[in-house]
């Protein structure tokens, strides 16, 4: 009732409890249950190059492609971690707007981020060369120029294949929503401190009604701090 198959290892033959017989070349008889089989003959040759795989393909990402390095790029001018490129991107942008510029255009809006790098000194860095500026064809701008006025700009960050697999379309979608959000916190307080600078200013030569309508406010911005 044995069913013999052949084995680069031994002759084996299954048995109908789940045990397998192997015999070696003096023909002595040893019984070996079939889950230990399947793990030394499968289970861990599979762990083992999969193991192997693991560290070759992380050596090739971290080390090679310099992922890292990548990701920290998109966290200093996508993320806004850096400051000051931050600040000049927003500010022409902002300044663009209020004079009227429509910006839903993808050369007008790469000049500017080019300015931004090179005033800010960022040109000099070799991650800042994958950046672009991409425009939603399908979006009209706000005419309000409120809010969500630049809503429809939005980065890329081009690199080949294999980090492709890393950084994907969506990844950069989920970028670019952190990107929006703080480019419209930028606009809300460069509104704010526009609109502060204009009743500053008139705060001199305001009259006695305007001077009480500017104590309110001086009182607003105080409790919102």
């Amino acid at each position: 009732g044995n069913r013999t198959v052949h084995s680069p290892f031994n002759a084996i033959a299954w048995r109908e409890e789940g045990t397998v017989e192997l015999w070696d070349d003096e023909e002595t008889e040893e019984l070996v249950p079939l889950a230990k089989t399947i793990d030394e003959c499968i289970v861990q040759p599979i762990r083992s190059q999969h193991q192997l795989v693991t560290a070759a393909t992380l050596h090739l990402f971290l080390v090679h492609l310099k992922l890292r390095d990548h990701l920290a790029a998109l966290r200093r001018y996508v993320l806004m971690n850096a400051g000051d490129f931050a600040d000049a991107l927003a500010s022409m942008f902002f300044a663009g707007l209020q004079e009227g510029v429509d910006w839903c255009n993808a050369s007008k809006a790469n000049r500017v981020l080019e300015l931004a790098l090179k005033v800010t000194n960022h040109n000099t860095d070799p991650y800042s060369s994958h950046l672009t500026l991409g425009v939603d064809a399908t979006s009209t701008p706000h005419k309000n120029r409120g809010m969500k006025a630049l809503d429809f700009l939005s980065f890329d960050y081009n690199v080949e294949w294999p980090l492709t697999l890393v950084l994907t379309p969506s990844s950069m979608k989920l970028y670019n929503r952190i990107f929006l959000f703080l480019l419209q916190q930028k606009r809300v307080a460069f509104v704010l401190r526009d609109i502060w600078n204009y009743f500053s200013s008139q705060a001199a030569s305001a009259s006695y009604t305007n001077r009480a309508y500017i104590r309110q406010l001086e009182m607003f911005r105080h409790e919102i701090q």
